[in-house]
């Protein structure tokens, strides 16, 4: 008998947020991932110039953003290549790497608490309150409440203050994605800058048979060599045979590869200034 899986609920997706030490983390962990994954991209195309809407963007880190002096960036350099044609053990690689970076890396991420410790164990950056033992509850709130009104930042509604998040406190925080997109980006990008002079569509159907094994790629032919009373397009295999298909049964595919290359190389730029992940446009 096979266990029906639980429904995937947003109270599920928070729990998975919360660790055994109760620290909670923003995203989701696949986002840090693909954080550690990327910036390591970064940094081997460092000092590369792209040409995003007929203007030239070169990748380079800021050094006096905050992230760059929290995270060590040369010891990130020295990891094993991701841009490579051949993924053969990519997996293995990338997994041993954010295991490692996520170990030293993790409280950069996580949310500010409150704190139940002595003095020892409460950060510099953190207000520390110590009450007399005849404090009733009423008192404590009331004194707290009195300490942090001229430190309350104020929100108007439906509006966020630039630099500032309601929904985390952590010292690098991240926006929300998907695994799906960010795998394929990810490979996008890999075969792009590893394999020269890589047409769209060759692209296409490189990364799409990465992520769906059972992809059969087809034959490209001429139009006019399959063409059947005129119509231009070209004849189908037979079930189970190696279809048959023109460039222009695929345009909207080629127009969808151009723009992730676009997109991928927009992500590794907005990344380097400190802004991940973002790929409608340079910041």
């Amino acid at each position: 008998m096979v266990k029906k899986q639980g429904k995937r609920t947003s109270w599920n997706v928070e729990l998975r947020r919360i660790g055994t030490d109760n620290s909670r983390i923003s995203n989701d962990i696949n986002t840090y991932r693909w954080f550690f994954v990327f910036l390591k991209m970064s940094l081997e195309l460092e000092g590369t110039t792209f040409t995003i809407s007929n203007k030239k963007h070169t990748l380079k880190f800021d050094n006096k953003h905050n992230w760059w002096k929290l995270i060590n960036l040369n010891s990130i350099r020295k990891m094993p290549k991701l841009i490579k044609e051949d993924s053969k053990g990519q997996s293995s690689v990338i997994k041993k790497m954010f295991n490692d970076l996520w170990g030293k890396y993790k409280p950069l991420f996580i949310e500010k608490g409150v704190i139940l410790g002595r003095n020892e164990d409460v950060p510099n950056d953190y207000d520390s309150y110590h009450f007399p033992p005849t404090y009733t509850l009423r008192e404590k709130l009331s004194a707290v409440k009195l300490n942090a009104m001229g430190k309350e930042v104020k929100f108007k509604a439906g509006r966020n203050i630039k630099g500032k998040s309601r929904r985390s406190n952590a010292d690098i925080i991240l926006s929300d994605t998907t695994e799906l997109l960010m795998k394929r980006l990810f490979h996008i990008l890999r075969l792009d800058m590893s394999v020269e002079k890589m047409k769209s569509i060759d692209l296409f159907f490189k990364v799409n048979k990465i992520m769906n094994k059972n992809f059969i790629v087809p034959e490209i032919v001429r139009a006019s060599a399959y063409a059947e009373k005129g119509d231009g397009y070209a004849t189908r295999g037979a079930v189970g045979t190696r279809p048959k298909s023109n460039v222009g049964d695929f345009n909207s595919n080629i127009r969808m590869t151009q723009r992730d290359r676009r997109q991928a190389k927009i992500l590794l730029i907005n990344l380097s200034k400190g802004i991940f992940p973002k790929i409608d446009k340079v910041i």
